[in-house]
């Protein structure tokens, strides 16, 4: 055997060698992953979650009564994963709600075995999981399997027949449907109203209009449920946050491990907000338990729960699902006007305080929703109404200095002005509002005392029509400030790797700021870098300068000025592992796979 030949054997045995060790290692580090996490989802990671229990997330995650409200079975973990396990780890009580039973194909059972399943990995029992019971989509009225009908579009009281043929709603596996009864429309919004009035949870987590039929009446029921709930009691005022399961999850970007940063949430590309009504600046932003963060996908615990529901293939959309942050729009509870007696010189006034903000029958067309179509949640006065007025009277009176007005969706029927006229006297013109039914936010620039708000459209463009008008003595709803450490580009951090150059940009995310941003980090926070002797931190402005030895691993903390109070912590490290670059690799391979499906 020739020199050259065994030169080429032997480098062959020593990267086969190699290759064994580094597979063997990798093997050792899923399994070591899977066994610190599959017993309970909520479970902490011992490689840096102990530096994320924060004053912040225990503020933000505890003594919480939480409802999630989805249509299907898996929805719960697309909407909320990364935060079950937190408000469970922060001792709050959490309640799982399914408005169908996920019986598309028949396969109820399966899906309620694995709903159940986890559940109770999430460490919620069966006592906090709610079947409504009701179908996964509906046929039309002539009962054809292949004509696809809808229970909200049917008649209030009119039976109508889910997709394999079930006209009542029912359970299995143990549980139990909500209430025993028929399939329409009426028992559906009762049912979920009265639930809210009986368990009274105090945050409230509710999928918005996604690109599916059972979303979408999802959406627009709890709607017409919650305004009957707050007009029926105004001194119970939960936290309701509406997301999407599609936009950013199960129709997400594969683009969670893209970078040597863990990616949030991203606007734009192939996936669009199916929801024009909100605005991007306005959403909401919720860390994660660092389970949900993990580098390692097999041991990420969004990917465990989604590989539970193996009926549904999920995992194929796990990476589209996971993100650092999970993203809601407020749907305030606290509108003084739920309660006014309104009268209008024409047409359905009392649309203006039902708290829901479109009404549609085109539900099952594909795609963006129509905005020609969303009219029937409209006050839109007569044509030949010259006053086109609306008085809205409150039953007794109230601090006023917020009035958010809300358009038609349609981009062709526009208010372009309104006057609006306090009881006291003041008057304030709109000029025109948001086109895209997205609200219009008139500051008073002071709290006034009102008991009656008359607006009058003075100009406009097409039909006019108003969805909505709410009155707030203050801009944003109390509720707990979320504060996280972010990367210059706003995705939020938790295990971060500095740059080539030894260098990382920080920002600082506020929920209450108007901005989202810190603008004066140094006037409010202290940041403190431990465990990197060589390491070094400022702060200029808005954002602060980290610099780490590539071949140290350190805690990032942002507390309170003057104060031990851990508003934030993040790992900081100088380059990312052999591991976790192998994992990149690997978790690259399985996303071309799954794209390409």
């Amino acid at each position: 055997m020739n020199h050259r030949k065994r030169k080429w054997i032997s480098s062959l045995v020593i990267s086969i060698c190699l290759l064994a060790i580094a597979i063997a290692s990798y093997l050792s580090h899923i399994n070591y992953e899977l066994q610190e996490n599959s017993s309970n989802l909520a479970k902490k990671d011992n490689s840096y979650g102990s530096v994320m229990n924060t004053d912040n997330k225990k503020q933000l995650y505890s003594g919480k009564d939480v409802l999630i409200l989805v249509p299907h079975e898996d929805d719960e973990v697309l909407l909320c994963g990364g935060m079950i396990e937190e408000y469970i780890h922060y001792g709050s009580v959490v309640t799982i709600a399914f408005m169908t039973n996920g019986d598309y194909d028949g396969t109820a059972d399966i899906r309620f075995q694995e709903a159940k399943k986890v559940a109770h990995q999430y460490g919620i029992d069966d006592s906090h999981i709610i079947l409504f019971g009701y179908g996964d989509q509906y046929r039309d009225a002539s009962g054809d399997i292949n004509s696809l009908g809808s229970i909200y579009t049917a008649k209030p009281d009119e039976v109508v027949m889910s997709h394999i043929g079930n006209t009542a709603t029912y359970g299995s596996d143990g549980l139990q449907p909500y209430r025993n009864e028929s399939y329409t429309r009426n028992h559906l919004q009762q049912d979920i109203a009265d639930y809210i009035k009986e368990a009274k949870p105090d945050t409230i987590f509710v999928s918005d209009y996604d690109n599916h039929p059972d979303h979408r009446t999802l959406s627009m029921i709890f709607e017409k449920a919650m305004g009957d709930v707050l007009k029926s009691n105004q001194n119970y005022q939960p936290q309701i946050y509406k997301g999407f399961c599609y936009f950013g999850g199960w129709n997400g970007d594969y683009d969670f491990y893209e970078g040597d940063q863990l990616l949030s949430v991203q606007y734009g590309g192939t996936n669009m907000l199916d929801d024009p009504v909100y605005l991007w600046k306005d959403r909401i932003r919720f860390p994660l338990c660092e389970t949900a963060v993990t580098r390692n996908l097999v041991a990420n615990s969004t990917y465990q729960a989604l590989s539970t529901y193996a009926s549904q293939n999920a995992t194929d959309h796990a990476i589209e699902a996971m993100d650092s942050d999970q993203i809601f729009w407020q749907r305030r509870s606290d509108n003084e006007l739920l309660g006014a007696v309104v009268h209008a010189t024409s047409s359905n006034p009392e649309v203006l305080n039902d708290f829901q903000l479109f009404d549609t029958d085109a539900l099952l067309q594909t795609g963006l929703l129509p905005q020609d179509s969303a009219n029937q949640g409209l006050w839109q006065p007569d044509a030949n109404d010259d006053k086109k007025t609306v008085t809205m009277t409150l039953p007794e009176e109230k601090p006023v200095r917020y009035l958010d007005l809300y358009d038609s969706v349609s981009l062709t029927d526009n208010i372009l002005n309104a006057k609006i006229t306090l009881d006291q006297g003041q008057v304030i013109e709109t000029g025109p509002l948001d086109k895209t039914g997205a609200k219009t936010e008139i500051d008073l620039k002071k709290n006034y005392p009102v008991k009656e708000i008359t607006i009058q459209i003075l100009s406009f463009e097409g039909t006019p029509g108003c969805m909505e008008v709410e009155a707030y003595s203050s801009k944003k709803q109390k509720t707990s400030d979320i504060v996280k450490l972010t990367d210059v580009n706003g995705n939020f951090l938790y295990d971060a790797a500095v740059s080539a150059d030894h260098t990382l940009d920080l920002k600082v995310y506020d929920s209450q700021s108007d901005t989202n941003t810190v603008e004066d980090i140094a006037s409010t926070y202290d940041v403190e870098l431990k465990d990197c002797a060589k390491g070094s931190v400022k702060i200029d402005k808005n954002i602060i300068h980290l610099s780490c030895n590539n071949t140290e691993k350190g805690v990032l903390l942002l507390k309170k000025k003057g104060s031990d109070t851990v508003v934030d912590a993040i790992s900081v490290r100088g380059r990312l592992s052999w591991l976790d670059k192998l994992d990149r690799k690997v978790i690259k391979h399985l996303q071309n796979n799954w794209s390409a499906k």
